[in-house]
């Protein structure tokens, strides 16, 4: 979730200024709002979007990628039937790691109250245990094929994943 105050203005602001920059970057004639606030949040511009994947190993590397000291590792599970599976998928980052997305107002623990008020809710909270565990895990899903080169398949993607081998 982001962090201090998330209001229309600013996410009218970011989304604007990614339009106006990102449309050199990425000129596609085809693209509209929704597409274009899609990408925003797949390449890392805050949006009230959340970006799931429907491949339950590729969400355990995002929950173990960038592991942060004394916070536990979780993955969140959704009923497939609750996200919107007429999204098109336009991006190769997002073909990849077969996204989708759900947008959220501004409650900054949304879940959370999603789940207290919904007595049948279909989300689960998975947590992984600290320890060694994320990087045996991230290891495992790297021997499968699942790392960075893989799921961000651009130069970038191999750059990381050469640094983290190599230990840069």
């Amino acid at each position: 979730m982001r962090k201090g105050i998330w209001t229309p203005k600013i996410e009218s602001m970011f989304t604007s200024d990614f339009l106006r920059k990102g449309n050199i970057l990425l000129n596609d004639k085809r693209l509209k709002s929704w597409d274009w606030y899609h990408l925003m949040q797949h390449y890392g511009t805050p949006t009230r979007l959340l970006d799931w994947t429907e491949v339950s190993p590729i969400a355990l590397f995002f929950a173990v990628r960038n592991p942060k000291s004394g916070i536990k590792p979780v993955v969140w599970v959704m009923n497939p039937g609750w996200l919107n599976k007429l999204s098109m998928r336009f991006d190769i980052r997002i073909q990849v790691q077969l996204s989708c997305f759900t947008i959220h107002g501004y409650i900054e623990d949304g879940f959370k109250e999603m789940v207290k008020q919904e007595n049948n809710s279909m989300i689960a909270k998975l947590i992984i245990e600290s320890g060694s565990a994320p990087g045996k895990i991230k290891y495992d899903l790297g021997t499968m094929g699942i790392r960075e080169s893989t799921l961000f398949p651009d130069p970038v993607g191999l750059s990381r994943e050469l640094k983290e081998e190599y230990e840069v």
